[in-house]
């Protein structure tokens, strides 16, 4: 088994054994969900345009301009959403995360801790809400 195959093990078992507190979910729900939808719209607005513009010249060419907007529209609710809004999100979180690790991990006071549990700091750690405060 990998690394990863057993931090998710550990995850999932934690998840079962002790439910987070209210005050420490919905903190991160709100700042994993809320604060990314403006990432995700305009991301997916400028990629709405820069397809309009690719697929008018080959629409204007088989005169069929009128529905240049329900298939942009289409394409992007069913095949290019999904994966954009996914790839968007995981950057802006993870980014969001490291930038709330990054002073902990300078100060190192991560490591010599004892008993700090990675899988519970990774996971719930929102602006000191984890076991392990910095």
């Amino acid at each position: 088994m990998g690394d990863v195959t057993f931090f998710a093990w550990r995850t999932l078992m934690w998840l079962l054994v002790r439910l987070p507190r209210r005050g420490t979910l919905l903190p991160v729900m709100y700042q994993v969900g809320v604060l990314s939808l403006p990432v995700v719209a305009l991301t997916g607005m400028f990629i709405g345009m820069v397809l309009a513009v690719q697929t008018f010249y080959e629409f204007h060419r088989l005169q069929m301009e009128t529905r240049l907007g329900a298939v942009i529209n289409m394409s992007l609710a069913r095949e290019l959403g999904p994966v954009l809004a996914a790839t968007m999100l995981a950057g802006r979180v993870g980014s969001a995360m490291a930038a709330e690790l990054a002073p902990c991990a300078s100060l190192s006071r991560l490591m010599p801790c004892p008993a700090w549990v990675p899988t519970r700091f990774t996971i719930w750690s929102s602006r000191g809400s984890s076991p392990l405060s910095c």
